[in-house]
């Protein structure tokens, strides 16, 4: 009877062993294949290439590093739902500058300069106190406006919030490659007033 009893408890635990790792298995395999879910993931830990970026001789704030993520149109469309327009694309990019000035920055701005004449994007943090030789880095989803998007509460009430965007948006994507782009100081503020602007910016 006792032999009985641990062949039963025996089989009971290797069932619910089973059981376990083969709803480990089933949730894994049905995670991966959600739409863009691994591609976001490996989108997140890659530290991308770095992009082209010229300096000028007088700035008072230099790029010491920037990198960028770029995908395929088969990708584009897995990661966002959304039919690409090119065979490529790029994502904004994580951009740090160094305050190389004696002065406390409050503001500058970073051009991102494409190849097809005309076209370029920017970003600007203000109310900063970046002091000498210190770094702000500018993370991808700053060069676009968060996204208004309803939330349900407690009660079934709905509430607008601002989402932050990530890389399964296709506002933090550009058409075309890393090498199409190059990236430039526009300008400098400072908290004594004055200010800097790379020659060619009004």
């Amino acid at each position: 009877m006792n032999n009985y009893l641990k062949v039963k408890y025996q089989i009971i635990h290797l069932l619910v062993i089973i059981a376990i790792f083969g709803g480990f298995f089933s949730y894994q395999i049905s995670s991966a294949q959600q739409p863009g879910g691994a591609l976001l993931g490996k989108l997140k830990n890659d530290l991308g290439f770095p992009l082209i970026v010229n300096t000028s001789p007088e700035t008072p704030a230099m790029i010491t590093e920037s990198l960028s993520r770029e995908i395929s149109d088969v990708d584009f469309r897995d990661l966002t739902g959304i039919d690409a327009g090119s065979a490529f694309h790029f994502s904004f990019p994580e951009v740090k500058v160094l305050n190389t000035s004696g002065k406390v920055i409050t503001s500058f701005s970073v051009i991102l300069q494409l190849k097809n004449p005309g076209r370029f994007y920017f970003v600007k943090p203000s109310e900063l106190k970046l002091e000498p030789n210190d770094s702000f880095v500018v993370k991808p989803n700053y060069w676009v406006s968060s996204r208004r998007v309803n939330i349900r509460t407690e009660g079934d009430k709905v509430e607008k919030v601002n989402r932050v965007l990530d890389f399964d948006s296709p506002e933090m994507w550009i058409p075309g490659r890393i090498s199409d782009a190059s990236l430039i100081i526009g300008g400098v503020k400072f908290s004594d007033g004055t200010e800097w602007k790379v020659k060619g910016k009004s």
